[in-house]
């Protein structure tokens, strides 16, 4: 049977934001992005990348990568996978937290919500950001001392 090749990944429509790499924080509006904590697992290496702030930029820089020969296809389609995982459950969780933040208002008021809301907000930014820290350290551009030239 013939060796099939590597499945290229499928460009997605960018439908927003990726997860973002910024601090956790939701403004008082429960529509704010939760953004995860997220800090590069290679300090030196990623102190030089640019982040990516979309899927389309993280896509880009994935296929930067490829073309520099510092990830094979194969790899480039699993870690973007799971990368859709991680965005598909972030808004999941988001959707969750709104209708939960919504119920606590009506029963508790503004500002217990809020505070709850807060909370809760931090703690899936740093599940979030465990994750994608996770998936970063799969990245061998990343996790790979920098060759002497």
């Amino acid at each position: 049977m013939a060796k099939r090749p590597p499945q290229r990944p499928q460009r997605k429509p960018d439908d927003g934001p990726a997860v973002p790499f910024g601090a956790a924080a939701f403004a008082h509006d429960v529509d704010a992005q939760a953004a995860p904590a997220v800090e590069p697992p290679v300090a030196d290496r990623a102190a030089s990348l640019a982040l990516p702030t979309s899927r389309e930029e993280f896509i880009e820089s994935l296929g930067e990568m490829r073309a520099q020969g510092s990830l094979d296809v194969a790899d480039e389609a699993a870690i973007l996978r799971e990368y859709d995982v991680l965005l598909g459950e972030l808004k999941s969780d988001k959707a969750r937290l709104e209708a939960e933040f919504r119920e606590r208002t009506s029963r508790d008021g503004q500002d217990a919500s809020r505070a709850w809301l807060a909370e809760a907000a931090e703690a899936l930014g740093r599940r979030q950001g465990e994750r994608m820290r996770h998936l970063f350290q799969t990245i061998p551009a990343l996790t790979q001392p920098p060759s002497a030239a």
